[in-house]
């Protein structure tokens, strides 16, 4: 089983894709996963949107939370990238990710690490999200909204159980 990094990950694109409305607007290949060498396209056209990345942000750690438990909090951001002017587009792209969320503990809380079948995720925040036209790195040079929405993730571990062997 991969390590709770990758885990999360993949489990947040679950997250989004169990939303056939989601999957509706944003076609497979406008879905931009990190989980190869060089997801990015080289050049975009129209069809290339809307576009959707999930990438990591930041963690913040605590490896003494309690005298048992290490915590960390982990952030990512899921951008959206419209390449229309149209609040609409924007609009409906981000309700179906709030729709989506609604559902997180079906598919972050289940996950369990297989070093000690415990499951470590113990929240998932959607945080604010920034609605900007016309930005150019987002777009990649194609008008339209976009935004950065972040979201995150509260893991938990036993001490014992994150000690190398």
């Amino acid at each position: 089983m991969a390590n709770p990094l990758t885990q999360v990950t993949d489990a947040l694109w679950t997250l989004l894709e169990a939303n056939t409305s989601f999957t509706d607007l944003v076609r497979a290949e406008n879905r931009i996963k990190y989980d190869n060498r060089d997801p990015e396209k080289d050049e975009v056209a129209y069809s290339d949107y809307p576009l959707v990345r999930i990438r990591e942000s930041s963690t913040h750690a605590h490896p003494r939370r309690a005298s048992n438990m290490t915590t960390f909090a982990k952030q990512y951001h899921i951008q959206i990238a419209t390449g229309e002017q149209s609040y609409v587009s924007i609009h409906n792209v981000e309700w179906e990710i709030i729709r989506a969320f609604a559902d997180w503990t079906t598919h972050l809380e289940a996950l369990e690490w297989d070093v000690d079948a415990s499951n470590f995720v113990k929240d998932c925040q959607l945080l604010t999200a920034e609605q900007v036209l016309d930005d150019q790195k987002l777009n990649r040079g194609i008008r339209g909204w976009s935004t950065v929405w972040g979201c995150l993730v509260l893991f938990a571990f036993q001490r014992t159980a994150l000690k190398p062997s």
